[in-house]
């Protein structure tokens, strides 16, 4: 399955910058102590300039939606992010949409206020920002979504939703400890303008021998070892992720969906581009960069970098069209195996459901 040039669904990183330590995440070091990011990781901030230059009308028109929702960074720690929200939004076509997922535990209500505004503005087009809601209280919220304010998040949901025009939404990780208060987070976040909610059981967990999964061990800011459990409870009506088969068919080109990383690297989903800096910091992760789609992938990379090369060249080029392919439905490696079909365990797939 390839990708058409036709309502193209971006997923972007625009910076490196977190104030959020969650212990799952791409991002974080998890076992040194303190929830720093990985040490390979670079700071850095797309400029508007660099957006201008890298995302240029005639390269975006076939685009149909763009999330800045960041493996490596909160899209709302990039000073500019005003601004890069507001090209996207003048730029794309009418009816295209603009999203931000967002710990939302930054900027002040003002800003969100403001910045809810450009929905207004670009009335042709839909802002929507997805905000990161792990519990019911700042103690249950915080035992994953650390170095965040709950109270905070909320009265920034509610200055963004102030204009009637702009879409808010909330996610949750659930885990052992959240997963008995859904409801409670669900009618939480009604109060402060949310229109949907999306519940996510964490798929990075490991199993053991007997096919259970083992809890997620790391160390918190002071060092001190903490846990965080498998979501084992049967949810009201779960609806698989994706309608997976044996064979791996790849779900984010079949969404027509691709992920350009921090440093302009496309990708074809996030999976692949969660490995880039896990190489370098976890030795076990080095397999990945060991196998021939990986290494053919190096030997073109400034070729697959929206910094050198037009968008549109590369998802015509021979590693998304010929490599990839060859690679799927002849030797599909791990990453693809286990999130594009059911040849890992079914208990290990992501599960997802929804409230409207």
């Amino acid at each position: 399955m390839k990708w058409k040039y036709d309502k193209l669904y971006l997923t972007i990183d625009v910076t490196t910058h977190c104030n959020a330590k969650c212990p799952q995440c791409a991002r974080t070091d998890f076992m040194s102590g303190g929830l720093k990011k990985v040490k390979s990781l670079p700071l850095v901030h797309w400029t508007l300039a660099d957006i201008e230059k890298a995302y240029p009308a005639d390269q975006i028109d076939c685009v149909g939606s763009i999330t800045m929702s960041g493996i490596w960074g909160d899209a709302m720690m990039n000073p500019y992010i005003y601004d890069i929200t507001d090209y996207f939004l003048k730029t794309l076509s009418d009816n295209s949409t603009v999203s931000i997922i967002t710990n939302g535990s930054i900027r002040d209500e003002e800003f969100w206020w403001k910045f809810g505004y450009l929905a207004i503005k670009h009335n042709t087009k839909t802002l929507d920002v997805c905000f990161d809601i792990d519990g019911a209280n700042q103690e249950m919220h915080s035992r994953y979504r650390k170095n965040t304010d709950l109270s905070k998040i909320l009265n920034n949901m509610l200055a963004f939703s102030d204009n009637g025009k702009s879409t808010v939404r909330c996610q949750t990780v659930i885990f052992k400890h959240n997963q008995k208060y859904l409801k409670q987070i669900l009618n939480l976040t009604k109060k402060f303008g949310s229109q949907s909610h999306k519940f996510i059981r964490s798929d990075r967990f490991v199993l053991d021998d007997n096919n259970n999964y083992k809890p997620f061990k790391y160390l918190n800011e002071n060092g001190k070892e903490e846990i965080l459990e498998w979501a084992d409870n049967q949810f009201d009506d779960p609806v698989p992720e994706h309608n997976l088969r044996k064979e791996v068919v790849c779900t984010w080109a079949k969404k027509n969906q691709i992920k350009i990383n921090y440093d302009g690297q496309v990708w074809p989903c996030c999976y692949f581009a969660s490995k880039e800096h896990h190489y370098y910091d976890n030795p076990r992760k080095q397999n990945f960069y060991n196998t021939d789609i990986a290494k053919k992938y190096n030997e073109m990379r400034l070729k697959n970098n929206i910094k050198y090369t037009p968008l549109k060249q590369i998802l015509n080029n021979v590693w998304f069209n010929g490599y990839l392919q060859e690679s799927i439905s002849q030797n599909p490696i791990d990453p693809c195996r286990r999130y594009c079909s059911t040849q890992i365990k079914d208990a290990d797939k992501h599960l997802t459901f929804s409230y409207k």
